[in-house]
């Protein structure tokens, strides 16, 4: 029995789209250059602006990222986000994290009164590299959303030192 056009379509056209989704990203995928557990203390060298008024550092300050475990990121490349723990300087506003899909990136909820809940997304503007011990000068960037209360969010922009620990 002969199948229509129609009909082979509907049976291959799904597979033809998971296809070209699958082999189409953006180039070369990276290798995460560090292995879940890994950890790296982040300290603030500088301001960039005003910090917004959630949780803000200033230059000396310091906390620490661990690696976390291997996603896939949009272009089905791996990726290794920071270990899903709020980090000690936004401890009073963030509630839960989880990995984000960016290198050493997090995915932050809080609240900042009963009213307001609030997230983060904690991004470092450089690739890690294996067997690199410290970076200076990396870009480094606080994203808050409140939803519409206390201003409806703002940017927080710092230069870092990144140093494997």
């Amino acid at each position: 029995m002969a199948r229509s056009r129609g009909t082979r379509w509907r049976l291959l056209g799904p597979l033809i789209a998971a296809a070209a989704v699958a082999a189409c990203h953006n180039g070369p995928c990276r290798d995460p250059g560090f292995e879940e557990g890994d950890r790296f203390r982040i300290t603030v060298l500088t301001s960039v602006a005003d910090p917004c008024p959630f949780a803000p550092l200033a230059a000396g300050d310091s906390f620490v990222l661990t690696g976390g475990a291997a996603l896939a990121d949009p272009a089905l490349c791996t990726v290794r986000g920071a270990s899903p723990e709020v980090p000690a300087f936004a401890d009073a506003v963030l509630t839960s994290c989880r990995e984000g899909l960016m290198q050493l990136g997090l995915d932050c909820n809080g609240t900042l009164d009963p009213n307001c809940p609030v997230s983060a997304q904690l991004r470092l503007g450089t690739y890690i590299d294996r067997g690199v011990s410290s970076i200076d000068r990396v870009g480094f960037s606080i994203v808050w959303s409140t939803n519409g209360c206390n201003g409806g969010g703002c940017r927080d922009d710092y230069d870092v030192r990144i140093d494997r620990l």
